[in-house]
Order: structure tokens, then C-alpha cells, then sequence
């Protein structure tokens, strides 16, 4: 991040000259800041007004950067970091295979994620969004981590009423030959 912000501005031009230390007159001042405000977003996915009021901006688009500006700069910045690291969610069996392949770890967890979500005023959109587990409207993903909560690879989205089992099959995922094991997530 303060990498980008050397050579381009808080729009995203390109800077004509090198700045070395970031300004404290914007919203976000320091680098942490500005993750903590990506991160909290990307995990309570709050409407933009109300993330705006917690960090104390606006929403819009004008200077000083709004809440949608931010999140689009910081968001791509955020998903590059995580591909340099090698710490991008793998999302199809093939791309998971190649990354338990180069795993040292030999114990895994398996569970689903399950969030909720508003009660559509459809009737039959709530029965596809209904969990019996949870007792509410909800979206759920297969997840797998390691023992120290490294997520490796994270499914394909589905309505509540989809049974755990059914996506895990539906997922077809593929094991190298390796002494690693696959556990369920102790609740």
C-alpha cells in the first residue's frame, strides 16, 4: 500500500513526483487504518452510509475520497497483496489440488460458512434461502483451512436449504497422495 501511494494520489494518478510518507490530512491517515477499514468491510459487508459515518467520511465519490472510492482502491490493492503473497482463496478443485500439493500441513479442516441474509418478500426464494440448521435465510460456502485457520480454498456460494454434504460433492474436489488428512471443524 504505501508502495502504490509513493508514485500515484489518492485518485489513482500517477504522481509527478515521489511522495515518501503518507499524508494525515486525508480519512484514512495511516496504512493500518486504511486496512482495518477494507478488512471490516469485506466481512460485514455494511451499506456504504453507515461505513462511511464509522469512519468518519462521506459516501460519495468527490475529494476527499468517499467510502466508494476507498473501497475500490483498497480492494484491488488488498487482492494484488494477497497474490504476491500467495495468499489468494482458491475457488476452483484444480487450483486447490495445486496448493495441497505444495502444502507442509497435514491436517485440514473442512466445514460451511453459513451467513444471513434479509427474507426476500418472494415465497419461493425464502424456501431456497431457508437453513433448518440455523433457523433463518442464509447463503453458505464450503471452507477449508489449515489447523492455524489459513483458509485455502473457499466454495461456490449456495442457498441455505442445501444440505453441507451435497456441496461438498458437488465441489468434486481432489487430494494429492500426501499424508494429509481431512477433518470435520470442531464446533
Amino acid at each position: 500500500m504505501e508502495e502504490y501511494y509513493r508514485y500515484h494520489d489518492l485518485k489513482g494518478e500517477a504522481r509527478k513526483s515521489v511522495r515518501y510518507d503518507e499524508r494525515n490530512d486525508n480519512s484514512l491517515p495511516v496504512s493500518a487504518h486504511k486496512l482495518l477499514f477494507i478488512l471490516s468491510y469485506i466481512k460485514e459487508n455494511p451499506n456504504q452510509a453507515y461505513h462511511g459515518a464509522v469512519f468518519g467520511m462521506n459516501q460519495g465519490k468527490q475529494y476527499p475520497l468517499g467510502v466508494s472510492l476507498w473501497v475500490r482502491q483498497l480492494s484491488t490493492l488488498l487482492k494484488e497483496a494477497s497474490r504476491r503473497m500467495e495468499k489468494l482463496l482458491q475457488r476452483s478443485a484444480d487450483q486447490l489440488y495445486y496448493v495441497l500439493n505444495k502444502c507442509l500441513t497435514t491436517a485440514l479442516l473442512i466445514d460451511v460458512a453459513e451467513r444471513r441474509i434479509g427474507r426476500s418478500a418472494d415465497y419461493q426464494v425464502q424456501k431456497e434461502h431457508y437453513s433448518r440448521k440455523k433457523g433463518t435465510h442464509t447463503l453458505k460456502n464450503l471452507v477449508i483451512t489449515t489447523l492455524t485457520q489459513e483458509v485455502l480454498y473457499l466454495g461456490e456460494t449456495f442457498e441455505g436449504r442445501v444440505h453441507d454434504k451435497k456441496m461438498y460433492d458437488q465441489a468434486e474436489l481432489k487430494f494429492p497422495e500426501q499424508d494429509q488428512s481431512l477433518w470435520p471443524a470442531p464446533r
